[in-house]
């Protein structure tokens, strides 16, 4: 039995209120990986796809640092070092959930 002083703690586990806060940038990263249909990209790759959206040099960097923040199971996570860049893996466990999300916001994605 839990004292209603006890602070529960957080899950680990991401939900679509949790995706709903993601920056807009963060989203943008996720849809290109749903987008082409890939488990794994490598950071030019991405890069590419990115820069169409408005995210390249530093702010590419940036984008990918906001997934490091969350003391969450990690949705993306670096999986190979490149030399100049990451192969960069999407989290299976959420896929579907990332799909409807993205779903969801897809009219919004492509405004700047």
């Amino acid at each position: 039995m839990k004292r209603d002083n006890q602070k529960t703690k957080p899950s680990n586990d991401w939900d679509m209120d949790d995706l709903r806060k993601l920056p807009i940038n963060a989203v943008r990263v996720l849809s290109v990986f749903i987008e082409k249909n890939e488990e794994t990209l490598d950071s030019p790759e991405l890069q590419e796809a990115l820069e169409k959206r408005g995210i390249s040099g530093k702010k590419f960097g940036a984008t990918m640092a906001v997934f490091s923040k969350y003391k969450k199971e990690a949705l993306l996570r670096p999986i190979l070092n490149l030399g100049r860049g990451n192969r960069w893996l999407i989290s299976e466990k959420y896929l579907s959930l990332i799909k409807d999300f993205i779903a969801e916001v897809r009219p919004y994605l492509d405004k700047k």
